[in-house]
C-alpha cells in the first residue's frame, strides 16, 4: 500500500471515529453481558468461551464508515473456522430490530447482530464508532481498535491467528508413502501408510518442546503410531518429525474421500490443533469439455433487461485453441449492466464427482477495498433443468466478494446479492476444483455466471479445459453410476426450521454411518453421529443453536452409499 493511500485511510478512520482511547485495553477481562440479536435470540459473551471473539460496534448512519461492513462476512467471518472463531456485531444506535434487518439484509449476514444494548459501547470503547474489539479464548482484550478499515485488517487477522495458534506453528509439508496397497502410491480404501509431517513456523517468537499426536476425525481412517516430536523452531524455520505418522483407511471407506486428521501440538508457547485432510481414492475423468468442438448443447442468454457477453473466443485459451469467453467479442471490453448465464448440457454425475477447470479474469474491483468486486463470475448448479440455481463453493475458496455498496455508499448496481462470494480481480489461468458430492447420481446443470455493474470494465472471464472426475474404473465416457434398491432414507422435519428440526433416518443393514451438517461453503457445523448404527429407524436432532440463517446440507455417508438432504433455518 502506498503512502498516500495510507493517509488516505488514516484521515477516514479519523473522520469517521474522532481521536480517541479505548477503555478496555489489552489484557483486561470485560464483564459477561447478554444481548438479543435481531431473531430475538439471546446472546451471551461468556458462551463463547474457548473462541476467539471479534465484537464489532457500528451503526447504520455512519456513511461512508459503514461501507466497510460488507468485510465482516468474506474478511473474517469465511477466514476462519466456526469451531474456533466469532463474530458478533453491535448495533451502537439501538435501533429496533425490523429496522436492522430492513438495512442488513443488503448484506445477507452470517453473523448475529445484537440490538438494543448501544450503551455497551461507552463502556467497552468511549463512544466513538466503528468500533472493534478482539478477545482470545480466555476473554482477555488481545486487540483495540477505533475504527474497522483496510490498513487495520492485516493487524486484526495477525492478532486473530495469534489467539486461536499461540504456537506460532503451521504445516507445511505432508509427505505419505504407502506400506500396503497395490502399488500405485494412491491412498485407496483398505491400504495404509506412513506420513511425515513438516512444520513451519510463521509466528513471531521461537518455540521449543514440540510434540504432535495425530487423530483421526473420520470413522473410516486410524491412526496406529500418532506420536511424533520435532526440533526446536527458530523463526521462520521448518522442521519434519523425528517419527513418521502411521494410519489405514478402512476397506469399508467410500471410493473417494477427504480424510480429515487433527494434529494436537503442545510447545513451550502453549496448545495449538492443526486440521487437514488425506485425499482417499482415485478420480479419473469421465465427461470433458475443451470449447473446441460440440457446443451445440451449451447455451448462454441475459437475466431479462441485462446483456450477455458469453461467446466462443480466440483470443485466449488454455488449450487448444478455444475458450468460453463473457466479454467483448473483439479486443475492447466486456459490457456495463451485464449479468449472463453459460450453461452446461445435462449431466449425470457419478458418485463423489468433482468438477474441474481453467480460467482466467480481469474484473473491475474497489480500489478502497481490494477484496471487494463491482464486476466477476461465480460457478452454478442446477437439479431442475435450469429452473432454479444455487452457488457452487470452490475448494480454494473465491478471491472476492461482490460490495453491497458503490463507492458513493449507493446500493451497488451489479445483480448480485452483496457479500456474494465471487472471482473477480486480475489473474492468470489456474485451476479451479468443486466438490460435487453432494449431488452424488443426480442430473444437473452448470452455469458460469457473469455480472458486471453500471460503470467500468475490463477483458472478462475464459474458462476451458472442463472435466467431471469421480472414482471409476477408466473407460471413456461411462454411464450414470449404479445405486442398491435397498438404499438409506434421509428426511427432516419440520424443513424449514427454527430453532430445530427432528432427522428421521432408516438404514436398510446396520454398520457403520456418518451424520454431519455443512454450510455453503463446504464447512462442518454440526456432527449428528459417527459410527455404527443398527439397521431400522432412528431419529435424531439438528439444533440450530448458534447458527446463521441459512441454507444448509446434512451430508449421509455409509459403507454402501452417500445421501445429502438441503435444510432451510429461518430466524
Amino acid at each position: 500500500m502506498t503512502a498516500s493511500r495510507s493517509l488516505v485511510l488514516l484521515a477516514l478512520a479519523l473522520a469517521c471515529a474522532g481521536p480517541s482511547t479505548a477503555s478496555y485495553f489489552i489484557g483486561d477481562e470485560p464483564p459477561d453481558f447478554t444481548c438479543d440479536d435481531t431473531a430475538g435470540t439471546p446472546w451471551t459473551l461468556s458462551e463463547q468461551r474457548g473462541k476467539v471473539v471479534l465484537i464489532n460496534f457500528g451503526q447504520t448512519a455512519s456513511q461512508p464508515c459503514d461501507s466497510s461492513f460488507a468485510h465482516l462476512q468474506p474478511d473474517f467471518v469465511a477466514a476462519y473456522d466456526p469451531a474456533v472463531f466469532s463474530l458478533v456485531h453491535i448495533d451502537a444506535a439501538n435501533q429496533s430490530a425490523q429496522e436492522l434487518i430492513d438495512y442488513w439484509s443488503a448484506y445477507d449476514p452470517q453473523f448475529p447482530i445484537l440490538t438494543q444494548c448501544g450503551e455497551l459501547l461507552t463502556e467497552w470503547g468511549d463512544g466513538f464508532v466503528p468500533h472493534t474489539v478482539i478477545l482470545d479464548p480466555l476473554g482477555i482484550v488481545r486487540g483495540n481498535w477505533i475504527g474497522f478499515y483496510p490498513a487495520f485488517w492485516p493487524q486484526m487477522h495477525t492478532v486473530i491467528e495469534a489467539a486461536i495458534n499461540p504456537t506460532g506453528l503451521y504445516v507445511a509439508e505432508l509427505e505419505l508413502s504407502l506400506t500396503t496397497g497395490d502399488g500405485d502410491e494412491i491412498l485407496e480404501p483398505g491400504e495404509a501408510g506412513e506420513l511425515l509431517v513438516t512444520l513451519e513456523n510463521l509466528g513471531g517468537l521461537a518455540v521449543g518442546d514440540v510434540q504432535a499426536t495425530l487423530l483421526s476425525e473420520t470413522e473410516w481412517a486410524s491412526v496406529t503410531q500418532s506420536a511424533s516430536a520435532f526440533p526446536d523452531f527458530a523463526l521462520g524455520a521448518s522442521h519434519v518429525g523425528d517419527t513418521a505418522f502411521s494410519l489405514s483407511i478402512d476397506a469399508d471407506a467410500p471410493a473417494a474421500l477427504d480424510a480429515p486428521f487433527r494434529l494436537h501440538l503442545s510447545t513451550s508457547l502453549g496448545e495449538a490443533e492443526l486440521r487437514f485432510n488425506l485425499e482417499v481414492g482415485r478420480r479419473t475423468p469421465y465427461w470433458t469439455h475443451d470449447a473446441e468442438s460440440a457446443t451445440d448443447e451449451w447455451t448462454h442468454s441475459p437475466t431479462p433487461t441485462w446483456t450477455d457477453n458469453w461467446h466462443l473466443s480466440t483470443e485466449s485459451s488454455s488449450s487448444p485453441t478455444h475458450a468460453w469467453k463473457a466479454g467483448s467479442p473483439t479486443t475492447g471490453n466486456y459490457s456495463n449492466h451485464a449479468d449472463c448465464r453459460l450453461v452446461s448440457p445435462a449431466l449425470e454425475l457419478l458418485d463423489w464427482s468433482r468438477l474441474n477447470f481453467r480460467h482466467r479474469m480481469a474484473a473491475e474491483v474497489s480500489t478502497a477495498f481490494p477484496d471487494s468486486a463491482y464486476d466477476g463470475g461465480i460457478v452454478e448448479i442446477s437439479t431442475d433443468d435450469g429452473a432454479n440455481w444455487e452457488q457452487l463453493f470452490p475448494m480454494t475458496p473465491y478471491n472476492k466478494a461482490f460490495r453491497a455498496l458503490s463507492g458513493g455508499g449507493s446500493p451497488a448496481t451489479h445483480n448480485f446479492a452483496g457479500q456474494t462470494p465471487c472471482y473477480s480481480g486480475v489473474f492468470p489461468w489456474e485451476d479451479a476444483v468443486f466438490d460435487l458430492a453432494a449431488y452424488n447420481g443426480q442430473t444437473v446443470r452448470l452455469a458460469f455466471h457473469f455480472g458486471s455493474d453500471n460503470g467500468g470494465s475490463l477483458e472478462g472471464w475464459y474458462v476451458d479445459d472442463l472435466e467431471l472426475v469421480a472414482p471409476q474404473a477408466d473407460s471413456a465416457l461411462p454411464g450414470p453410476t449404479t445405486r442398491p434398491a435397498d438404499h438409506a432414507l434421509l428426511s427432516a422435519w419440520p424443513n424449514p426450521f427454527n430453532p430445530s428440526t427432528r432427522v428421521e433416518l432408516e438404514l436398510p443393514q446396520a454398520g457403520p454411518a456418518r451424520l454431519e451438517l455443512y454450510d455453503l461453503q463446504g464447512r462442518r457445523v454440526r456432527s449428528l453421529h459417527s459410527g455404527p448404527l443398527a439397521a431400522g429407524r432412528h431419529e435424531l436432532r439438528v439444533d440450530g443453536a448458534g447458527l446463521a440463517s441459512g441454507l444448509y446440507v446434512l451430508r449421509l455417508e455409509t459403507p454402501r452409499e452417500s445421501q445429502h438432504l438441503k435444510l432451510l433455518l429461518l430466524r
